[in-house]
């Protein structure tokens, strides 16, 4: 058989050179895509895949902006902080207590309205009140036992009309209401209110 003379082959190897360069330059102008510069192809490690990297700032600034920023808070702010139970005073804590809005006279009856922090209650149970009711010329700690009043216990509704003008002592002024123990003993002389009476 006859060899391929050693120019030929030579000349032909030179022809294909120019022609492998040219589709190594194509394949490496694909892997890093011009268009989209946000993406770079690499290549592959070990017979891995091509690994694809972006590196777009407007991207990542965008991607920045999706992160939820956590509330600041001020310092000294203390809106929500817990209020001493002990600012918070109940009537209970303060105790039973009784206020006079009006007397009238209703025909020849006084009529006293007033109204409570509690349920009066005449009762042996020592945790239970009432009303005494009583003209200013008497002393609020004379309004209960062992004083010596008068006074009248009330432990009704309002209005109270237990009094009338020929009830009303001489100097007597006002009409005058204090809480009551279940002993009849003055609770609180420091709790208990009066009005003028009518002319």
């Amino acid at each position: 058989m006859k060899q391929p003379e050693a120019g030929r082959v030579g000349w032909f190897w030179r022809l294909q050179q120019p022609l492998r360069l040219g589709l190594a330059r194509q394949e490496s102008d694909e892997r890093t895509d011009p268009a989209s510069p946000s993406t770079t192809v690499t290549d592959p490690v070990d017979g891995g895949e091509p690994s694809v990297v972006d590196t777009d700032p407007i991207d990542a600034e965008a991607e920045a902006d999706d992160v939820e920023t956590p509330p600041t808070t001020t310092a000294g702010d203390d809106s929500d902080a817990d209020v001493d139970p002990a600012d918070e005073e109940t009537a209970e804590d303060l105790g039973p207590e009784v206020t006079i809005s009006s007397v009238t006279l209703d025909g020849d009856r006084y009529s006293v309205d007033f109204d409570t922090t509690f349920d009066p209650v005449i009762s042996n149970d020592p945790a239970s009140h009432h009303l005494h009711f009583f003209f200013d010329s008497v002393g609020v700690a004379d309004a209960g036992a062992p004083g010596s009043g008068p006074w009248l216990i009330y432990d009704g509704a309002s209005p109270f009309q237990g009094y009338g003008p020929g009830d009303r002592p001489a100097g007597a002024t006002g009409l005058c209401v204090t809480v009551a123990t279940h002993d009849h003993a003055v609770d609180d002389a420091a709790v208990f209110d009066c009005m003028d009476l009518p002319e």
